[in-house]
């Protein structure tokens, strides 16, 4: 007598999530971008003294790379020096510190401090946040 085969029939169950519908393709992705935040935004010194800002940067879009700053509008009795120079990947603060000279005039200065990256794509970033700088008159002694 041959063997018997016995086969068996089952159920196959498959569990998935379902949209309802086709799958969209991802949207675009956010482009490498650079912005910059100062603390404070406005500063009062009399001449032949100096203060400092805090100069925060945020990067978005995937770009992790080092930014640069510099200050835009200076008075030419007014340097602007940054520590450091540029922010380093990883890094998010910089200090600027103003150094007015002895003989500028009285008054108000809208200046800005500029930030400049370049993403891997080789597209160039930069970033602009405006302060003002008041020369003021010394205390009396």
């Amino acid at each position: 007598m041959p063997p018997k085969l016995a086969v068996a029939l089952g159920t196959v169950v498959l569990i998935g999530a379902c949209s309802g519908g086709p799958s969209e393709p991802p949207g675009p992705s956010e482009p490498p971008s650079i912005a910059i935040s100062l603390n404070p935004s406005s500063v009062s010194t009399p001449p032949a003294s100096s203060v400092t800002i805090g100069v925060t940067l945020a990067r978005a879009g995937g770009f992790s790379g080092p930014v640069t700053l510099g200050v835009e509008n200076s008075p030419s009795s007014v340097l602007a020096s940054f520590s450091p120079p540029t922010i380093p990947p990883g890094a998010t603060v910089s200090i600027l510190t103003l150094q007015v000279g002895p003989g500028p005039g009285l008054g108000t200065n809208t200046m800005t401090v500029v930030g400049f990256g370049t993403a891997a794509t080789g597209l160039g970033l930069r970033a602009t946040k405006e302060f003002t700088l008041s020369i003021v008159a010394a205390p009396p002694n």
